[in-house]
């Protein structure tokens, strides 16, 4: 890092930041008498340049199992980025998942959130998410 003092404003410059990848950042103030604790980290963001196209990628996946009991309602949470901003897809026993009745599928910021209500026994089976973008899918 690069770190400019302009009267009261300190500006840095950061080496090595890859375009698609999600960052959050941390501050340090230091001077003679040593150094700050670190602030709390920055949100979440993702560096886009126009142009540039990335595969999607998870950053939230859902849990590898559940268990619930008939009429409870099940949630699944996935989040994925990528360039240009990927679809989420869900799948079960890999047979696409559409919205019906008891079956919600809301778009979230960066992801998807299925819900299930009044679970059933051939509701069990496999979920699967897939991100896709014009770039690839995971």
């Amino acid at each position: 890092t690069v770190t400019q003092i302009e009267g009261a404003t300190c500006r840095s410059m950061l080496d090595n930041i890859l375009c698609g990848i999600m960052y959050r950042f941390r501050v340090r103030a230091f001077n003679e008498i040593g150094s700050s604790i670190p602030c709390i980290p920055s949100d979440s963001f993702v560096i886009d340049t126009p142009g540039v196209h990335i595969a999607p990628y998870f950053i939230l996946c859902p849990p590898a199992e559940v268990a619930k009991y008939v009429h409870e309602k099940v949630q699944f949470r996935a989040k994925a980025l990528g360039t240009p901003k990927p679809n989420i897809l869900w799948q079960k026993d890999e047979e696409p998942i559409f919205i019906t009745e008891g079956i919600d599928i809301q778009e979230e910021p960066d992801g998807s959130l299925l819900t299930v209500h009044n679970l059933q026994m051939d509701d069990d089976g496999v979920i699967q998410c897939v991100a896709v973008n014009r770039v690839g899918k995971a």
